[in-house]
């Protein structure tokens, strides 16, 4: 076994070595005294082994806070490790946590920059861990420290850095935030910040720190915090790319609130709808809209709980051994277990009995009866079983069968909630949610309109009874004048007690003579009704196994004199260009040549119409093709992005023209048999030195050609058309300036 050294050793490797300046903080991990001056000390299976940590080259000057981080990973038979200073003073002991062989986990211990000056005398700084009991299973228990501290060569600052900014509360649309800081002279640093400008137009809701770093007249460098929270926004049509066809209208549908206003401008001063969803108006130009959150406020109170016209069901078949957790909605009530959440209507009727997954972070909003969970966004999960730990950064909705949805409210900042054997709790409430963190020892209140969070304080014991799980589950009740409470059981006796938060008065809500170990209860506010587990029977309500069960109940609720806009959200709806077309001329002749299409815009479509074709210039309309008449001409877009086709006409005339007269071809010419299967006969009634025949199909590609000369009246060719497929066909006889068109059907 390691003894236990107090006298001072020497000649340690030194980890840390400071710059030489004025301002410096010290951050360093200490070296293991018993195990060669390593990075991190094992521990020996047995009570009692000590782990001495040394800190050299430490700082006499310190100011502000400084922090210890002991790092631990192994199994130490289910115990903890005892801190001791450097004059061996107990300091406490690390978080009862150390059941398994991985993931490191820490405990943080934080001391004043007079402790410091205390135990650096020396210029180094030991710390001291002896474990309460023996190592377990793993292969490797090892423990490591960090210290961290600000210091100044110069002396204690004598004016350290602050900055500040016009509304900590921000919205991702609100603009750029001008910055101060003092002592002048300084930088400002942190997620959005330029210059001394902070714009949170890039940014997630959610809690940030800014920071700013000056030096004193002293000389001495300090840092400045100020943590800015990005309100929640709603999320339109699941943030997908919004398209309208051009002169269309489309869908937008809100998520991540309860009742949503919809604006033209980001300043929310034109109004356009209420609805969850928007349908815009036709649209022929890319619109950009904005959507607000109603943040409504709401008074919510339990004025009395019951055992009257109480009744119960053993839920213990299909939920198995309790758990905690509950949730309500206007038809059911949702019960966790060790095999299943289960879910029965409000009367609890048996047969209405079905297992769900198990959903440990699940809680209902009492004003709209939505059921949500605890998120995390990182690890795209909800607490599951005993978490070691879960941070809270959002909350995602579930359906009826508990089944995740797409609707995510981010919070305005995250929340760090206890493991599965601290005290935690989580409240339903109306239009919000209660949170304790066993954690930070704080109590939260978090807005379901738009997912913002007021931390309401500190409390180090709030007494909850303790459920199976890692939380209790209770009430929330707020009023308007922004004063919330908590319902929950105590587990000081067999009452219902309301706290006024954050460390107010504990008052009754209900007496009963027993209610064995329920930890889990919550209101229904649509019969009047307030729900409970717990295991095994009662007095009070009776029971067997694991029984769920209701009594008639009271509240009181009213809309208070305001409510406001949370933080709006721009979405676009891109529409596509408009689609033209103007052919140059309105007239064309039957003999001009082929007349090159390129005026669509955009660019990248397809002309189509009789006459139209290809040749080596691009697509183009053949008068001779098409013939005399009026013909349309059609230019197709399909938008690459939207999917979106669209399409612009124009009309042009073909006219035989003055100056071409059918002076050969008088007479006229005949073609038989038509239809036909690819082989017909021409026959021409007229003299002609020379006639060139040809068949184009309608792309204008010539098919087949042939040059006759010394054509006699009544000259008849025999024309075979092969390896081409069915349809029309136009055949020209051309002599000199004279021209004849047919049309040929070819049907095989």
């Amino acid at each position: 076994m390691k003894k236990l050294v107090l006298r001072l050793l020497v000649a340690l490797a030194v980890w840390f070595v400071p710059n030489l300046s004025n301002a410096q903080t010290y951050s360093a991990l200490g070296r293991a005294v018993n195990n060669n001056n390593s990075l991190f000390d094992t521990l020996s299976n047995a009570p009692n082994d000590s782990l001495l940590f040394r800190f050299a080259n430490t700082h006499s000057i310190p100011f502000g806070t400084a922090t210890l981080v002991v790092y631990y990973q192994g199994n130490f038979y289910n115990d903890y490790l005892n801190l001791y200073d450097e004059t061996t003073n107990y300091q406490g002991s690390t978080n009862y946590s150390m059941f398994n062989c991985a993931p490191e986990d820490s405990t943080i211990w934080t001391f004043s920059s007079v402790d410091i000056s205390s135990w650096n005398a020396n210029d180094s700084i030991d710390f001291l861990l002896i474990p309460s009991g023996g190592t377990g299973f793993c292969a490797l228990n090892k423990v490591r420290m960090k210290l961290t501290y600000n210091y100044c060569l110069n002396g204690p600052p004598v004016q350290f850095s602050a900055l500040s900014i016009s509304d900590t509360s921000t919205c991702a649309l609100g603009g750029v935030y001008p910055l101060t800081g003092s002592p002048a002279g300084g930088m400002f640093s942190g997620p959005g910040v330029t210059g001394s400008n902070f714009n949170p137009i890039n940014l997630n809701s959610g809690s940030y720190n800014l920071l700013y770093t000056a030096t004193d007249a002293n000389g001495c460098m300090t840092t400045g915090n100020l943590y800015v929270a990005v309100g929640s926004s709603p999320i339109v049509n699941n943030n997908s790319t919004n398209y309208a066809c051009y002169g269309t209208s489309i869908n937008l549908n809100a998520s991540g609130g309860t009742q949503f206003a919809w604006f033209s401008d980001v300043n929310q001063t034109q109004f356009l709808d209420s609805a969850i969803i928007y349908t815009t108006p036709s649209l022929t130009t890319s619109t950009a809209y904005y959507v607000s959150a109603i943040d409504f406020m709401e008074s919510f109170t339990v004025d009395t709980l019951l055992a009257f016209d109480s009744l119960i069901v053993d839920e213990n078949n299909i939920a198995g051994d309790d758990r905690g957790g509950m949730a309500i909605t206007h038809t059911h009530v949702y019960l966790n277990g060790d095999n299943n959440c289960v879910r029965y209507d409000l009367d609890l009727n048996p047969a209405s009995g079905v297992p769900l997954p198990i959903r440990d972070g699940m809680f209902s909003d009492l004003r709209s009866a939505k059921i949500w969970t605890l998120w995390n966004n990182a690890l795209a999960s909800d607490p599951q079983g005993g978490p070691s730990q879960f941070t809270v950064d959002a909350i995602r909705g579930l359906d009826s069968n508990l089944a995740f949805t797409n609707e995510i409210i981010q919070l305005s900042q995250s929340i760090d909630m206890g493991t599965y054997n601290q005290q935690n709790g989580i409240f339903a409430g109306y239009g919000y949610l209660g949170l304790y963190s066993g954690d930070t020892q704080h109590w939260y209140v978090v807005d379901l309109d738009n997912g913002f969070v007021t931390d309401l304080g500190y409390l180090n014991s709030p007494q909850f009874y303790g459920s199976e799980n890692w939380s209790d589950w209770g009430i929330l009740e707020a009023t308007c004048d922004g004063t919330f409470s908590v319902v929950y059981r105590d587990y000081n006796d067999a009452d219902i007690h309301r706290r006024v938060l954050p460390n107010g008065p504990v008052t009754s809500v209900g007496s009963f003579g027993d209610l064995s170990d329920m930890a889990s209860l919550i209101f229904c506010p649509w019969n009047n009704r307030w729900y409970w587990h717990y295991e095994g029977s009662t007095s009070t309500f009776g029971g067997s196994a694991e029984t769920l069960g209701y009594s008639d109940a009271a509240f009181s609720e009213a809309s208070c004199s305001a409510s406001g806009l949370g933080c709006p959200s721009i979405v676009t709806v891109n529409v596509p260009a408009d689609v033209t077309f103007n052919f140059p001329s309105a007239t064309v002749c039957l003999n001009d040549g082929a007349q090159l299409l390129s005026q669509g815009l955009p660019l990248g479509g397809s002309y189509s119409g009789i006459g139209v074709g290809t040749n080596a210039s691009g697509t183009v309309f053949f008068p001779a093709l098409s013939g005399n008449g009026t013909f349309n001409l059609t230019y197709t877009v399909t938008d690459s992005a939207s999917g979106c086709v669209d399409f612009a006409t124009d009309v042009v005339i073909v006219d035989a023209c003055a100056g071409v007269v059918e002076t050969t071809f008088a007479n006229g010419i005949s073609v038989y048999p038509n239809p036909n299967s690819g082989t017909f006969n021409v026959a021409i009634n007229a003299s002609a030195t020379e006639v060139l025949i040809e068949v184009m199909d309608l792309q204008g590609r010539v098919v087949f050609s042939s040059m006759e000369n010394n054509v006699a009246s009544g000259f008849v060719k025999q024309i075979s058309l092969e390896n081409i497929s069915s349809g029309m066909y136009m055949m020209k006889l051309s002599s000199g300036n004279d021209q004849k068109l047919e049309k040929i059907s070819v049907q095989k």
